[in-house]
């Protein structure tokens, strides 16, 4: 432990350097700006449908939305409903997919028939089209990705609400972490060289005594 103290400068130095390294991946990994809109499902009555049912109704179309929004046939409609130009995307369907799962992210709470979707952009102005693009399809054309009987209505809670990404919280958190995990795997490793340099010095010193001893 003593050895392990002496080297506390080192330690500290490998943690800052690994902090760095993190926002520097953190900042350069992610899109400047994310644009949130929050969305309810309303199920609306029809026939003799109980309040659980509706329910349960709304929980599945909740995460039925939650997957077809990354489909091609939904990328297409909002293409048809933003005001971004049609080259936003790439025009190979397989990286337009790629691209498209980076841009947006859904946060569902299906027990309440509410989500949020996330948009992921460089440019704030691009970014808020998107989200206005996505919310026409959501609310009006929600019929290509539902049942004939089911009637819906999707209303806008909130949004679309721009910031910076990544948020400063977020910042912290990835240096705060870094930091942590950095002080215990360097003093982790440090640890393990010291104890197993030692013991091999150890070993040896006994081993070329007990050569001198033979020689007597």
């Amino acid at each position: 432990m003593a050895q392990i103290k002496e080297k506390i400068g080192i330690i500290i130095l490998g943690a800052i350097l690994l902090s760095a390294a993190s926002f520097l991946f953190l900042i350069t990994t992610q899109k400047n700006f994310k644009i949130s809109t929050n969305y309810l499902i309303v199920q609306n009555q029809t026939g003799n449908q109980d309040f659980y049912t509706l329910s349960k109704s709304s929980e599945y179309i909740g995460k039925t939305f939650g997957e077809v929004i990354y489909s091609e046939l939904f990328i297409n409609e909002v293409m048809k409903s933003s005001s971004l130009e049609a080259n936003f995307l790439p025009i190979k369907k397989r990286e337009r997919l790629k691209e498209w799962e980076k841009t947006i992210k859904i946060n569902s709470n299906h027990q309440v028939a509410m989500f949020e979707i996330n948009v992921f952009n460089h440019n704030q102005a691009d970014g808020v089209a998107i989200a206005n693009g996505i919310t026409d399809v959501l609310i009006t054309k929600n019929y290509l990705f539902r049942g004939n009987r089911q009637d819906i209505d999707i209303r806008v809670l909130s949004g679309p609400i721009a910031e910076t990404n990544p948020s400063i919280t977020e910042i912290v958190a990835v240096i705060l972490a870094s930091f942590l995990f950095g002080m215990i795997f360097f003093s982790a490793g440090l640890y393990y060289f010291l104890y197993h340099g030692n013991k091999m010095k150890i070993e040896k010193d006994e081993y070329v005594e007990s050569l001198q001893f033979l020689e007597k």
